[in-house]
């Protein structure tokens, strides 16, 4: 009797122990390289079915990136002794940022299912943990930063005005994709500069990776923007890009590269408020050279009118003719005063205007020394002129 019931209790039991979840973790490298994807995978198995869907929480661990796929979770099934249990594989890729020894811990499951007599069993279960070992290549070691990637492509886009003149601004974009890698790893393409030639606004920076749930390729992909103003006119330069990485397959070190180039400048036109100014500054011109121009007449007509001007016509003509003999009166003329007061200079007056009148109608040539002769009555002239200023006039008595 007691053996029966010891057997019916060891009966009832079997069927919960066996209703029990299993839970399994597996790597798929465990000594990855730094940068490469290996993926835990969490197997979580019932023997019936779930009564609710299961829940997987992302894994969070330092210098660990945890790359979030579209299709992380499948439902899978497996064969257990006579019967099969249906189960649910949660995917987790992960790279490491560093290399070292990582150990992941995972969330706990909330597990809801059905037993055989379909009445709902809720479990807590905490998967063990997993850890890798994260290696770095010795070339890869010389590399400032580290990258490790299969492939990296740099592709750029410059939007330049049809001319580009001083005070316009054009956009630069950088692109740089990265494949079996991250694009975190992907250090900062452009930099922002302040000078004479241009001035460069803060980068705009976007960052996305990209697991293929198809082919498993997992590709990265970092985007710069910058918006660079132009001071001056010249030549303006754009600096070249490079990037160098390690690519396993081949254990090299390869390099991408943007080649720099320079943009050419032109003078920014003139503004109406510059035009205006020169404009101003134009007539301001236009009135001095007038005034001035005014001035010089005014003196020059001044001076023709003088005695000394005439005085040069008179001896600066070659020949004597009525235009000589004109200058001559007209020069003589301005001394009438003078010479009416002093009877030695009308007499040499008379003695010059009597060879004029001879030479002009009488066909007689002219003294040798006339032109001595013209000078020195000048200066008698004058030496006259100054003697009478020089006799004050008498005082009324």
């Amino acid at each position: 009797m007691r053996l029966l019931l010891i057997c019916l209790l060891a009966f009832s039991v079997l069927p919960s122990l066996a209703a029990e979840p299993k839970v399994t973790v597996s790597i798929s490298n465990e000594n990855p390289l730094v940068g490469q994807v290996t993926t835990v995978k969490v197997k979580v198995l019932v023997p019936t079915w779930f009564a609710k869907p299961l829940y997987f929480d992302e894994v969070d661990t330092l210098n660990v990136i945890s790359v979030k796929g579209n299709k992380s979770t499948y439902p899978t099934s497996e064969r257990i002794g006579s019967a099969t249990w249906t189960g649910v594989i949660k995917e987790y890729p992960v790279i490491a940022m560093t290399h070292g020894r990582f150990e992941l811990t995972l969330p706990t499951l909330k597990i809801h299912f059905v037993d055989e007599n379909s009445q709902t069993i809720n479990r807590e279960i905490t998967p063990p943990p997993v850890s890798f070992n994260a290696t770095l290549p010795e070339l890869a070691k010389t590399l400032n930063p580290i990258i490790i990637a299969e492939n990296i492509t740099l592709q750029e886009d410059v939007n330049i005005p049809d001319q580009l003149i001083a005070g316009q601004s054009i956009q630069r974009k950088v692109s740089a994709t990265i494949t079996e890698s991250s694009a975190l790893f992907i250090p900062q393409l452009m930099n922002s500069t302040n000078t004479e030639q241009q001035q460069s606004y803060p980068i705009t920076a976007s960052v996305s990776d990209t697991l293929n749930d198809r082919t498993a390729a997992f590709t990265g992909v970092r985007t710069e923007q910058q918006d660079i103003v132009v001071k001056q006119a010249g030549n303006l330069t754009l600096p070249s890009i490079t990037i160098s990485y390690y690519q396993p397959s081949t254990d090299s070190v390869q390099t991408a590269e943007i080649k720099g180039s320079e943009v050419s400048v032109a003078s920014a036109p003139a503004s109406l408020t510059t035009w205006l100014l020169w404009l101003v500054l134009a007539l301001i011109g236009l009135v001095i050279v007038w005034v001035i121009y005014r001035i010089v007449q005014f003196y020059w007509l001044r001076y023709q009118q003088s005695e000394l001007a005439h005085f040069r016509q008179v001896i600066q003509h070659t020949g004597v003719n009525k235009a000589h003999y004109s200058a001559f009166i007209t020069w003589r003329n301005s001394w009438q005063k003078v010479i009416g007061k002093s009877i030695a200079l009308q007499q040499q007056n008379q003695s010059i205007t009597l060879d004029f009148e001879q030479a002009l109608y009488s066909n007689k040539a002219l003294p040798h020394d006339f032109t001595v002769q013209l000078k020195q009555f000048r200066v008698a002239l004058k030496n006259e002129n100054k003697q009478q200023k020089g006799v004050l006039s008498p005082l009324n008595p």
